[in-house]
């Protein structure tokens, strides 16, 4: 089975973003989800039948298997010894399954340049990632990351501190969105730890500033997220003694949950060898810390994200 990605960005500025996305060609297909079939072609490629007005068939992106495959829980990560043939009977099931769920009178489909992206519930509250670029500005945006999974907006570092000698740690925003439904809608405090290029979120306040997509009311997420920002505080002080704390605390405390915790990100598979080369009980929190924002590099933009914001929880 062939699965087919969208352009990937990784750290662009912001320009080079909005130009991109401006010239996406989008079509937003509403349809009963009984007129949508996915079929594979000779090549192994799937496709996407929708019978509307008229038949068209569009090639399907990853993010699309993925999604009708979320719509029920099924984990992308637990597929891959399926045949071509199974996922297509899956897919199709699932289909069938939503049309018959009375709260789903129609799906929408996105398509982008021609190739299926994501389908989506009709009370999916679409907010776009230029409406969410042209929000940031306002905090001055360093660089952005997208896939067809998410997008991930970093603004400059606003603050600095050291909380151990020779380590320092830089803190800016992080704001995340996903037109797709894979990610909420989120505002947060990043942290960079400069040493090695290590990064983690946490929560800007105790409040809540994650947002699904779902029957929300788009003025409301936007000024909330808004309203968050502006009335942020520092947090370098609570977090230089969060760090300074973590060295005194034994990293096999946080064992086994973490190892769940990191499973249902990445998946059991890649799980196992997560924690391969770290030794829990010679290690401290920080160190577990810095173990997981180092090793979160090497995953996708969505998976990375998940990690860091897992690690910034755990401290």
């Amino acid at each position: 089975m062939k699965l087919i990605d969208g352009k990937i960005f990784d750290a662009v500025r912001a320009e080079v973003m909005i130009d991109y996305l401006k010239n996406l060609d989008v079509q937003i297909i509403e349809t009963d989800p009984r007129s949508v079939k996915v079929i594979k072609t000779d090549n192994d490629i799937l496709k996407l039948e929708v019978t509307s007005n008229q038949k068209a068939f569009y090639s399907i992106r990853k993010a699309f298997l993925f999604k009708l495959l979320k719509w029920f829980n099924i984990s992308h990560h637990n597929i891959k010894h399926f045949n071509i043939d199974t996922i297509i009977a899956i897919c199709n099931d699932n289909l069938r399954a939503i049309s018959d769920n009375q709260y789903n009178s129609y799906v929408k489909i996105k398509i982008e340049n021609g190739e299926a992206v994501t389908i989506l519930s009709s009370k999916f509250t679409t907010i776009s990632d230029l409406e969410i670029i042209n929000l940031a500005q306002k905090y001055n945006i360093d660089s952005i990351s997208r896939d067809d999974f998410s997008m991930r907006i970093y603004t400059t570092i606003k603050e600095n501190s050291e909380p151990i000698v020779g380590d320092m740690f830089g803190y800016a925003f992080n704001i995340t969105n996903s037109e797709t439904g894979f990610s909420q809608v989120t505002a947060e405090n990043f942290i960079l730890r400069y040493i090695c290029t290590n990064g983690a979120t946490t929560r800007i306040s105790t409040d809540n500033h994650s947002f699904n997509h779902y029957k929300m009311n788009k003025n409301y997420v936007l000024n909330t997220i808004i309203d968050s920002l502006d009335k942020s505080e520092s947090i370098s002080k609570t977090f230089d003694e969060k760090v300074k704390n973590a060295q005194k605390i034994k990293a096999e405390l946080f064992f086994p949950n973490i190892k769940y915790q990191v499973n249902n990100i990445i998946g059991s598979s890649s799980g196992f060898k997560f924690f391969y080369n770290f030794e829990e009980k010679r290690k401290s929190k920080y160190d577990l810390f810095n173990y997981i924002t180092h090793s979160a590099k090497r995953f996708n933009l969505l998976e990375k994200y998940q990690l860091e914001q897992l690690a910034g929880n755990l401290m």
